[in-house]
């Protein structure tokens, strides 16, 4: 990235952060639909952090993405800041397990906990699914999903 950039607009865009007291640099005016800063320099909008990464930093390459750090899209703090390419910014969200999603009773569209699932492992053959379906408000397919380990398959 290589942009000529008046000392009126780096005071503008400085004036656009909240510093808090975490060390983040939080980007207070647009974002877009994904979170991220966004600044209009000459009619032309670019990411914040991007810009930030520039003034601070200097010149980068245009086809390298500016990381962050601290995993905050709203941070333009340069410490936070880092380049890298695609497959940086997934080996970063691998390695801090930021590719993980919600399992268990932590998903939000959990109906039983995992006590509740060694339970219906333990009734397995002493109950029908349709019966513990009821009991634990779950349709008999689920109940099986529970049973063939095709659901809640890390509890034991």
């Amino acid at each position: 990235m290589d942009i000529a950039i008046a000392p009126r607009h780096k005071r503008l865009f400085m004036e656009k952060i909240f510093y808090s007291p975490c060390g983040c640099w939080f980007w207070t005016a647009v974002v877009n639909e994904y979170g991220y800063g966004i600044v209009c320099i000459y009619y032309k909008q670019y990411l914040a952090h991007r810009v930030s990464y520039f003034i601070h930093k200097g010149s980068f390459d245009n086809h390298l993405k500016v990381l962050h750090s601290c995993d905050n899209p709203l941070c333009q703090n340069p410490d936070h800041l880092f380049l890298g390419t695609q497959a940086d910014n997934m080996l970063d969200m691998y390695k801090k397990r930021r590719d993980r999603k919600a399992h268990g009773q932590a998903h939000y569209f959990s109906k039983v906990t995992e006590d509740q699932v060694r339970e219906i492992r333990g009734l397995r053959g002493k109950f029908t699914a349709k019966e513990l379906g009821e009991r634990y408000d779950l349709n008999r397919s689920q109940i099986s999903r529970i049973w063939n380990r095709i659901f809640w398959k890390h509890v034991i």
